[in-house]
């Protein structure tokens, strides 16, 4: 039998759940972390996954990992997960009904839109080298929208 989903809470919050993971010295030891750094970065991990997954927003991520949003998405590139989490078939929606796509991708788009840029390819090209994971596909189905 599957569980009772989360009930709000009448005074307007989430009730607040625990989760406890044991393990032994030798994992500290392997990973030179201490007991408490070691939960954060657990903490982080699990929540750049669910992020990474789409099972979480951003705020929701970092929120679980008990940082603010900016310090999680510095800290994504260092973990191999895309800081954009807009999937290529969620882009295409938004291009088609006009929606804005977010993200650094969707300020670019709109800079070359306004005429303010002459083009968006340098600038994700830089931005890649830089060290800034795109979706592949995506940056296909972005730089088609505008022609490039």
């Amino acid at each position: 039998m599957a569980a009772a989903p989360p009930r709000w809470h009448a005074r307007g919050r989430w009730p607040r759940h625990h989760l406890t993971i044991e393990y032994g010295d030798d994992v500290l030891l392997s990973v030179g972390l201490s007991a408490e750094q070691f939960a954060q970065e657990a903490k982080f991990l699990l929540a750049a996954r669910l992020y990474e997954l789409g099972r979480l927003t951003a705020g929701q991520a970092a929120g679980l990992a008990a940082i603010g949003r900016v310090e999680f998405f510095g800290r994504l590139a260092a973990v191999g997960v895309n800081m954009v989490n807009l999937r290529p078939e969620d882009a295409d929606d938004e291009i088609r009904f006009g929606l804005e796509v977010t993200g650094s991708l969707g300020l670019l788009l709109r800079a070359r839109t306004l005429g303010l840029i002459p083009a968006v390819r340098p600038l994700i090209e830089r931005a890649v080298a830089a060290g800034v994971g795109y979706d592949a596909e995506l940056i296909r189905r972005v730089l088609a929208s505008v022609g490039e």
